[in-house]
């Protein structure tokens, strides 16, 4: 890895730090070096009775973060036997 691997980072933990979970991503948006990657999670409208596919959060880094995330994910993914090609394809096309 390069200079920025997470493992060489001094990281403080922050234990009051949000977790948010996300079923999936809806769309990515570049502007002006920035890269806003839009998390959504499933939730039942009992109104309609279907399931809508609900904002829960952005991740936006600059393009050298996304581009960091993007590799590291799909190294570690690889490392746990796990194939990113064989995603389970979701009823939303990515944008």
């Amino acid at each position: 890895m390069t200079d920025t691997d997470p493992n060489s980072l001094q990281v403080t933990e922050n234990p009051f730090a949000p977790d948010t979970f996300a079923a999936g991503v809806t769309s990515f948006a570049l502007f002006n070096g920035v890269i806003a990657i839009t998390l959504t999670n499933p939730r039942w409208n009992m109104t309609e009775n279907r399931f809508d596919h609900v904002v829960v959060g952005r991740i936006v880094m600059p393009v050298a973060g996304a581009q960091n995330l993007a590799l590291s994910l799909l190294d570690y993914l690889k490392r746990n036997g796990l194939d990113a090609t064989s995603a389970v394809v979701q009823d939303q096309p990515i944008h």
